[in-house]
């Protein structure tokens, strides 16, 4: 007989559904190939030694040396490219269930790799994916419309769901997200003014024209600052509460907040991961309201058959070798929980680094699993702007450097996201105007004089880094653009 439902009250909590951990596979395959093939279209620019940050600054200067990462090998672009298309079949390998456990530790330790070779330009969502590989690796993401549940040939499971210290580890990680990026936020539009939404939405490197029209609504937009912290802040606990219902309701509110953001802001990728990990906590009453069964039918059956015949055939009998050592893994997970929470608490309560030391973040810089859930805390960006770099040419003209040598101006873009060329370089510009990263700018200038001698045939002199620079001021205004100069003085002979 099937056990259709966990017992127990912890059971009920933290056992996961074999359905959304399907859910799980499929978007995390998916999402992980199509985030790859994006990041290849700039893999020269980011990843190579010709692009903004070669391997000598890395080993010297930035040097880290608990991030780990194969991209470091070499330099060479074709070495990039054959990483990135390993960990985009992998994605597929893993979507489609196939020889899953493999799958998703490859994809783990590419992901992982290609994060640690340049991480200016990783963000949030970056921390979410990586995470939840890692914390897939011990879950049965196989177990249910898979090629490898095909090919096991199992028309019955003993019971729809699993509960685990693997499956507690999943639930508390995604409901910590936001309950410790609740509590981080401190400050007072926050917590006093509630104009936090204003700020957000304000910073136009990455608000769509939506989010510029919302702003005209000033009594809307503090309802909605109060509205994001309660979701934010309350609702995580509903997901410890033993009724299917009321975390079904938070989930899609969650959810709901996620098409917000996209609406109004560029957070397409961030909103598909999080949406994927929320998915992945979905209980099975919600499947069965559905009407999606554990059972395979005859159209999917012939589907995945179809795909199984075309595929080697599977090397692991169960979901990973880890079967073969339960209690081992277990304690690795269980151990690996508690670090992650004392982490995210020391992040909210700073003292508590004398009982968790800064000597033990060895463990999570190897295996990424810091994380900081900043969301715009302790208070949102008050700030914006875009790039211009102006060259002088050896004829005495001036151009615009960061335009490919298009006329100077230093006039405002019409729309400040669309200034730069795409997610990727709005996260890696816009990190390097941090104040303590410096030094990045250097080589991100060495990367702007190589570029210009591949396209141009005069000579570049020299230029300057500059950000106009906005300020948005709590009474609802935006100071006029100054230049804030980045680099001074670069040289390109």
């Amino acid at each position: 007989m099937i056990e259709q439902s966990p017992s127990g009250w912890l059971a009920r909590i933290f056992s996961l559904d074999l359905r959304s951990l399907a859910a799980l596979r499929i978007g995390l395959g998916l999402f992980t190939t199509g985030e790859i093939l994006h990041r290849m279209v700039d893999v020269r620019d980011f990843y190579t030694d010709e692009g903004v940050l070669p391997r000598s600054a890395i080993t010297g200067e930035f040097a880290n040396y608990w991030a780990l990462s194969l991209n470091m090998v070499s330099g060479a672009i074709w070495w990039q490219v054959l990483l990135f298309l390993i960990c985009a079949v992998a994605g597929l390998a893993l979507a489609a269930g196939y020889r899953t456990w493999t799958a998703n530790l490859v994809c783990w330790i590419l992901v992982l790799s290609v994060h640690n070779r340049n991480d200016v330009n990783v963000d949030g969502c970056d921390m979410v994916h990586r995470l939840l590989l890692f914390w897939s690796l011990f879950l049965p993401l196989g177990a249910l419309w898979s090629v490898d549940a095909f090919r096991r040939g199992a028309t019955v499971l003993p019971r729809p769901w699993i509960f685990n210290p693997a499956s507690a580890a999943l639930t508390l990680q995604m409901a910590s997200i936001f309950f410790f990026a609740a509590l981080i936020k401190t400050g007072a539009p926050w917590r006093k003014d509630f104009t936090a939404v204003w700020y957000v939405l304000n910073w136009e490197v990455f608000v769509t024209p939506a989010g510029m029209w919302l702003r005209q609504f000033h009594d809307l937009l503090r309802a909605l600052t109060i509205g994001t912290m309660i979701v934010e802040g309350v609702f995580p606990l509903l997901l410890l509460v033993p009724w299917a219902p009321l975390r079904v309701f938070a989930l899609l509110s969650f959810i709901s907040l996620h098409v917000g953001f996209v609406v109004t802001m560029k957070l397409f990728m961030f909103a598909s991961i999080m949406i994927i990990g929320w998915l992945s906590l979905m209980p099975g009453w919600f499947w069965n309201k559905l009407g999606v069964g554990c059972e395979w039918t005859e159209a999917w059956r012939a589907r995945f058959g179809r795909l199984s015949a075309w595929l080697p055939a599977s090397g692991w009998p169960g979901f990973s070798p880890l079967e073969r050592w339960p209690v081992a893994w277990q304690r690795f997970v269980l151990f690996c929980l508690i670090y992650v929470f004392c982490w995210n608490v020391r992040g909210v309560l700073p003292s508590v680094i004398r009982v968790f030391p800064a000597a033990i973040n060895p463990f999570a810089l190897i295996l990424r699993l810091d994380q900081h859930w900043l969301m715009f805390a302790p208070t949102p960006i008050s700030e914006n702007g875009w790039f211009v770099v102006p060259g002088r040419l050896a004829s005495g003209r001036f151009v615009d450097v960061y335009r490919d040598g298009e006329p100077l101006s230093w006039a405002r873009p019409n729309r400040i996201a669309d200034h730069y060329l795409n997610r990727r370089w709005r996260i890696y510009l816009w990190g390097i105007t941090r104040v303590d990263r410096p030094a990045y700018r250097k080589y991100y200038a060495s990367y702007l004089c190589r570029q210009w001698e591949a396209r141009h045939d005069e000579v570049l002199e020299g230029f300057d880094i500059v950000l106009m620079h906005e300020k948005t001021n709590a009474d609802y205004t935006v100071s006029p653009p100054v230049r804030l100069m980045l680099f001074e003085g670069a040289k390109c002979h």
